[in-house]
């Protein structure tokens, strides 16, 4: 099998002109000068076929492609996934402001399986109930993005990025909601005994600005099982919470208002 145009060049001579040996034979020494600038123009050729492809370029050529369809990448967005947005954006483009387009945009930004419901057909699609909203049947131009994942998968981007997406491809007058649903499997393991067992799924809400210093809120919710297979929810709030570790200066800098609270649902 020839592997480069060397071989190749050589082949295509007549038996004449390769009776004498290939160290001596001035012409397999011009096929070897010619085929080793033919094999570089190759590789060339072919790696400028890759790079002007979205699929198979470098990962420092997507700003490029990217900025030829006006898209830059999103703080905290992983590659393949802004590799995906820019080679669905034109398909985005064509769908823009239909129900596809806003589930196409939502799906080149990582999130595997989006559903857009209109919010008075909401109660109909959940089932049971996932929202604590008594959504009336009027509310005809608005819609939700609802959004399934596991409990322990971290969001590809945050949710600002998110939202800027569907506001951007939706239908104008529609008024876009979101509704994220985590799902957590827990299996029965046999011979072991087991006194308590504690799932945590930690949610970060708004940040706001205390004392000169940005402290973030969090809420916590606790699913635990007992050995005696009783289930309960658990509600845990906490905010602020100071140790005494001497991490915190005691001069007054900072207003003492922590608390945490737990409440059996």
């Amino acid at each position: 099998m020839i592997e480069n145009f060397t071989e190749y060049m050589w082949y295509l001579l007549t038996t004449p002109l390769k009776k004498l040996k290939r160290v001596l034979n001035k012409w397999y020494i011009l096929c070897r000068v010619f085929g080793r600038r033919f094999d570089e123009a190759k590789e060339d050729i072919l790696r400028a076929r890759d790079e002007g492809m979205v699929a198979t370029c470098s990962h420092e050529m997507l700003p490029v492609h990217g900025a030829d369809r006006r898209l830059t990448r999103y703080e905290g967005e992983l590659l393949e996934n802004f590799r995906s947005r820019i080679a669905m954006h034109e398909e985005i483009c064509k769908l823009g402001g239909t129900n596809e387009g806003v589930l196409l945009a939502v799906k080149t930004l990582g999130y595997a399986s989006p559903v857009l419901v209109r919010a008075d057909k909401l109660q109909e699609f959940n089932k049971p109930q996932m929202s604590g909203d008594d959504i009336p049947v009027n509310r005809w131009a608005e819609f939700y993005i609802i959004i399934m994942m596991n409990a322990w998968e971290e969001h590809p981007i945050s949710f600002g990025i998110l939202r800027k997406n569907v506001r951007m491809w939706k239908e104008v007058g529609a008024k876009d909601n979101y509704l994220f649903k985590y799902n957590l499997s827990i299996g029965r393991m046999g011979n072991v005994n087991l006194t308590r067992i504690l799932y945590r799924k930690c949610l970060h809400f708004l940040e706001h600005l205390a004392a000169d210093r940005i402290y973030a809120p969090r809420q916590k919710y606790c699913f635990s099982i007992g050995h005696t297979m009783e289930y309960a929810l658990l509600w845990h709030e906490e905010h602020n919470l100071i140790f005494l570790d001497g991490t915190q200066r005691l001069d007054g800098f900072r207003k003492l208002d922590a608390w945490q609270k737990t409440e059996v649902l």
